[in-house]
């Protein structure tokens, strides 16, 4: 039978096509039936690889454990096959996360045979790192829960393409390396006394969680002449990073989430190009004004006294302001409508509406431990036979979602509450106690955002510290989208409520969409003028 040349029955635009708008399932269905196809694409296939050891061990019990023992062993060959084969040159990412302190033999006493979870997380904590140098155009490497010893340094420093480096709960025992990455992300890592893994030269983005202060102890007083975004999560002493921050000559993007030292004077000449702050509001009132800060994030919550002044301050930078973000509490509409004043050219604003103080609810002590019989099964592992099995059923799966028909909303033209202006002295008097009251005011034309707005997002916190926080009715939200996609015609996102509830909306022409359980919800917006008196 006379192979087909796909390459002249179609197109190359259909290959185009296929390439930019189907999803990396749906490519390897392609490349299933058709070999061209397959040659095509496998390299682009290859490119961002995965492994989570730490994601197998958690929620293990008897009903599950032999299943995550079988997947541990595929992913075991996987890593053993992949790195013999002609395909490590297309790998460009690596994101691993490995199971450091997670010992299931220890945890699981009623299962007998739990050692071959622990053995065969053994083996791919070895095998990655004895076969990682063959990754020779590795750019991002992603590694989580494991120790950076001697050897794993060594063998990142062969890398000669790695621009992306991020370890997360790493014990860094070999802490002087000078890689020459570009960016550096260091997440609740065991502290030493000074940590001096990257080259200051070439250094563009450091994020560190939580303290800082091995990587400026490693640094010393050399110059970070790339670095360009800085991000900390804790700041302990102020002078110290602020005397960093004189030798971060090119810094653009700074964010501090908290600082718990008195702020000491900052002179002007200290990162005069700062772009974009994120940080408690006595840093921003303190590095806004005088330079070109033109997108501000405050992390701490701000009064109805300090709300105003913190805003002025930031309308003292050099340039325009494009984003804001706000945690306030209970602000007034004046002040609300002041703030957007100070600001004509905003294009994102975020507003969480905060309590004035949150209360904690009790805690119930835990039960105590129930009698298990011991399950004494076990499973003989076999490298060539590791993927006899069927592979799961999505994945060879035909069954596509399409977005579901929208549903029409109709804007009612809602007309201002003149007779209850007349009612009362002053009517503006009212604080924004919750969400309802903001968009209320919004829709009734008393708030007016500035015209070129893009995104706007507000949530509101509950008293309590573990309470659902408020999400606006469904109904409500598609009316609020209504006013507001005809008011302001560049709108293009908004959010009522947390996010991962479902509460975001972005905007394609005159239809809105939202993801809501997996599920996506389509709202198509017509207007008719009707009103509401």
């Amino acid at each position: 039978m006379q192979t087909t040349n796909y390459l002249h029955t179609l197109p190359a635009e259909i290959w185009v096509a296929c390439w930019a708008l189907c999803s990396l399932q749906q490519l390897r269905r392609i490349s299933l039936v058709c070999s061209l196809f397959r040659s095509l694409v496998l390299p682009h296939l290859f490119r961002e690889q995965t492994l989570d050891v730490a994601a197998l061990g958690r929620g293990l019990d008897k009903g599950n454990w032999m299943d995550r023992v079988r997947h541990l062993h595929r992913t075991a060959v996987r890593l053993d096959r992949l790195a013999e084969g002609s395909f490590p040159p297309s790998v460009h990412t690596w994101k691993v996360t490995f199971s450091r302190g997670m010992v299931l033999s220890r945890s699981h006493p009623d299962i007998e045979n739990i050692h071959l979870f622990d053995t065969l997380s053994d083996r791919v904590l070895r095998t990655f790192f004895a076969t990682l140098k063959n990754y020779q155009n590795l750019a991002s490497l992603h590694i989580g829960f494991t120790t950076i010893d001697l050897f794993s340094r060594e063998t990142l420093i062969s890398l000669p393409s790695l621009k992306d480096l991020h370890l997360r709960n790493c014990d860094i025992v070999a802490a002087d390396g000078l890689l020459t990455v570009d960016d550096l992300e260091m997440f609740e890592c065991s502290p030493t006394e000074s940590i001096r893994l990257v080259c200051p030269d070439t250094l563009r983005t450091l994020d560190v969680v939580p303290h800082i202060s091995p990587l400026i102890a490693g640094f010393g007083s050399d110059t970070l002449r790339s670095l360009v975004n800085l991000s900390v999560q804790r700041v302990g002493d102020a002078k110290e990073l602020f005397r960093f921050l004189s030798q971060c000559p090119q810094l653009q993007s700074l964010a501090i989430q908290t600082l718990t030292d008195p702020l000491p004077a900052v002179p002007r000449s200290t990162i005069p190009l700062l772009r974009s702050l994120a940080a408690p509001s006595d840093i921003v009132r303190e590095l806004a004004p005088g330079r070109p800060v033109g997108n501000v994030a405050i992390f701490d919550g701000l009064t109805a006294n300090s709300l105003m002044p913190t805003c002025v301050d930031i309308s003292r930078g050099t340039v325009a302001l494009h984003t804001l973000r706000l945690p306030c509490m209970s602000p007034t509409w004046d002040i609300l409508a002041a703030i957007l004043s100070l600001f004509p050219e905003l294009k994102e604003l975020s507003l969480k509406l905060l309590p004035f103080g949150r209360g904690y609810p009790g805690q119930n002590g835990a039960s105590g431990a129930s009698y298990s019989p011991v399950d004494r099964r076990t499973l003989v592992l076999n490298d060539d036979e590791a993927f006899l099995d069927s592979p799961p059923a999505a994945d060879i799966s035909d069954v596509e979602s399409e977005d579901p028909p929208p549903f029409i909303v109709t804007e009612h033209m809602r007309v201002k509450k003149l007779h209850a202006v007349q009612e009362q002295s002053n009517p503006f008097l009212g604080t924004g106690l919750n969400m309802q009251d903001v968009l209320g005011w919004l829709m009734d034309g008393f708030i007016l955002f500035p015209p070129n707005i893009e995104v706007f997002r507000v949530e509101e916190h509950a008293f309590l510290l573990g309470d659902p926080d408020f999400q606006l009715p469904v109904a409500d939200q598609h009316q609020v989208i209504a006013v507001l996609s005809r008011l302001y015609m560049h709108l293009c996102e908004v959010q009522f409520g947390s996010e991962l509830l479902g509460s975001s909306w972005t905007r394609t022409g005159d239809s809105w969409a939202r993801e809501v359980s997996g599920c996506r919800e389509v709202v198509q917006v017509i207007v008719r003028r009707e009103s509401n008196i």
